[in-house]
């Protein structure tokens, strides 16, 4: 939350008072089958590689883009415990290809860092 705020502060920070915005969010599911593969969990190095057995709760990828006029910025946050750094320039190739054209200046990436959700490098 508290990035949001930082985002959204630096959006209308450099904006004019009757500047109109726009806003779209979106939620998808990003839980692995652990049943179908093998799914290494993040964290906790006690678990010694064991794989997910299953699955208690659906972990998600949250985003949301506020533009003004030709300024937009995207802030995505997943249910991992961290997301490596290659991992910007793949989500901004895929945005802009489906018709967003954010900067990387403009994308905030964020992980909610739980310990129950896949090893994003595994």
């Amino acid at each position: 939350m508290k990035s949001v705020l930082i985002a959204l502060a630096l959006l209308l920070g450099g904006l004019p008072a009757s500047a109109q915005l726009t806003a779209g969010a979106a939620r998808v599911e990003i839980t692995p089958d652990a049943k179908a593969m093998r799914v290494p969990l993040g964290g906790y190095a006690a678990r010694k590689d064991a794989p997910a057995t299953g699955v208690d709760r659906p972990i998600f990828a949250r985003a949301l883009v506020i533009a003004s006029g030709t300024h937009k910025v995207g802030i995505v946050s997943v249910d991992l415990c961290f997301l490596p750094a290659s991992i910007k320039a793949e989500v901004l190739k895929r945005t802009q290809s489906g018709g967003c054209d954010l900067t990387a200046e403009n994308l905030l990436l964020s992980a909610t860092h739980t310990h129950t959700a896949p090893d994003p490098l595994a």
